[in-house]
């Protein structure tokens, strides 16, 4: 049903030449991904209005000028203040006069879709225009004054996806009551399509009909909270996995087998191959972090220290991060709050780890991948490495390389709260990110090279074969054996040289009966 719209009073014109004469409906065709053109047409398909901006990343203002199509003359300039938190919009004449400023009414909520504009008439006066959505995904909006409906933009079409050939990125039915500034309505569709498209980032999720409103906000959001890979809309990730679905009896044995398997290894097995092979860490053991500088000086108790820190970080977050995974996900599963698909596993296959980046790609969790690499393309974007559509081997560069930093970032302000007050969380994961390009750069020159000589099949079958996979493993050993004391060492140094300062004092203590 069609909301009754009326004309404003008191009149709304930021410019006067393009009022409504009579009740009418236009629609607002955005032709690209990023609101770089944008034609805004009557019903006959007569151009009324046109947008063009500056591409993605090379104004921080999101600029866009809006013209007349009739003799191409320029109306207003449409920006966003740069870094404010306040999220504030404002529309300026090519003179430089404010015609309208417009903020949102929250930030992260469902009233992101709610706008304030304060238009300021030709005649000097200061008119509030709301724009509220009509529905949970904002949809559907009404633009009103004084608490009458004076215009409706509704998204008619949305053609979400990577090739969409020639056909429209969305188009927006603009209903509009006579005495209505079109250009106004223009300006407001802008602000409520980038809202829409370029900070929530989420489809409107489907109302199901017998589920009441609450309900289905909660699960909403439950669905997204706590959920950075997006499961289970997200992209397939790169670790293999079968296409049939687990039915419930079999998820829940997978899972709850391996709580009864960790639990024995980790505090079982593991205390007895360490009782065997490092018998007891002093501080001296872990004094040492540099490598290859003292290769001759490197002991054997040296090499199965390192050896057992190398690899005892990446037993210890498998057990209690996947351990923690298949308890809530059985929990989850077993309460309804999700489907057993919604649970993929957490780690890859220890086959996986061949190679440093397959060993972070494939065998370790994603459970940050999606937001940090967003983070990446972002900056990518930015320095204009990165074309909305497009990859490139510098941007690949550029989205690691944030990836990694923020990772090390994480685990900083993690270390920080703990009391570590150092950065030897980002300078590991910096190694590992330039450790992955050595390994990247390497590769392809070698492959380059077999290429070049004509054997390319040779070394395909080199890498597939057991030699290739031995060759792989140990390289990322030997990565871990080099790095991993940088990273741990200094830590586990003044960790130990506490404990046996304690030690020391107690030992000259005596216990005198009372």
């Amino acid at each position: 049903m069609e909301i009754p719209l009326h004309t404003p009073n008191p009149q709304v014109n930021m410019l006067a030449s393009h009022i409504s004469e009579q009740e009418m409906t236009f629609n607002v065709y955005c032709h690209d991904s990023i609101f770089k053109h944008v034609t805004a047409a009557d019903s006959k398909g007569q151009p009324l209005f046109y947008v063009q901006g500056t591409a993605f990343g090379t104004s921080w203002s999101w600029r866009r000028k809006v013209y007349d199509s009739s003799n191409d003359q320029l109306l207003f300039d449409f920006r966003h203040h740069s870094l404010d938190i306040k999220n504030r919009w404002v529309i300026e004449s090519p003179t430089g006069r404010k015609l309208c400023s417009l903020v949102h009414k929250a930030q992260i909520t469902t009233k992101h879709s709610a706008i304030d504009a304060t238009v300021y008439t030709e005649s000097g006066e200061r008119v509030l225009v709301l724009m509220r959505p009509n529905d949970h995904g904002a949809l559907t909006v009404t633009i009103s004054v004084g608490g009458t409906a004076i215009a409706t933009i509704r998204k008619a079409e949305d053609n979400d996806k990577i090739i969409r050939g020639k056909r429209d990125r969305s188009v927006w039915e603009v209903r509009v009551a006579s005495g209505v500034d079109l250009s106004l309505s223009v300006a407001l569709n802008i602000v409520h399509v980038t809202s829409l498209l370029f900070i929530e980032k989420w489809p409107a999720p489907v109302r199901e009909p017998n589920n009441p409103l609450w309900s289905a906000a909660v699960r909403t959001t439950y669905q997204l909270w706590g959920n950075p890979q997006l499961l289970p809309k997200a992209k397939q990730s790169m670790i293999r996995r079968s296409d049939r679905t687990e039915s419930l009896a079999v998820f829940l044995v997978l899972r709850l087998s391996k709580l009864p398997i960790y639990y024995y290894l980790h505090w079982h097995v593991m205390p007895r191959i360490f009782a065997e092979t490092v018998v007891e860490l002093v501080s001296e053991d872990v004094a040492q972090t540099a490598l290859l500088t003292r290769l001759s000086e490197v002991t054997a108790r040296e090499a199965v220290v390192r050896s057992y820190v190398a690899v005892s970080w990446i037993w210890e977050s498998l057990v209690f991060l996947d351990g923690a995974n298949a308890v809530l996900a059985v929990f989850s599963v077993l309460t309804g709050l999700d489907k057993p698909g919604d649970w993929p596993p957490l780690f890859g296959t220890p086959g996986c780890a061949s190679g440093l980046r397959s060993f972070w790609s494939r065998f370790w969790h994603r459970l940050a991948v999606r937001p940090y690499t967003n983070y990446g393309r972002v900056v990518a974007r930015a320095i204009g490495r990165l074309r909305p559509g497009s990859s490139s081997a510098v941007s690949g560069v550029v989205i690691a390389f944030i990836a990694f930093l923020l990772s090390g970032l994480s685990h900083a302000a993690v270390s920080w709260r703990l009391g570590m007050r150092d950065w030897l969380d980002v300078q590991w994961f910096l190694l590992n990110f330039a450790a992955c390009l050595a390994e990247r750069v390497v590769l392809a020159t070698v492959q380059h090279l077999a290429h070049r000589a004509g054997r390319a099949d040779d070394l395909v079958a080199i890498k597939e074969s057991w030699l290739g996979r031995l060759i792989s493993f140990a390289w990322v050993f030997a990565f871990f054996f080099w790095s991993v004391p940088l990273w741990k060492f200094p830590r586990m140094h003044k960790a130990l040289l506490r404990t046996e300062r304690w030690q020391s004092i107690l030992s000259k203590m005596t216990i005198v009966p009372a």
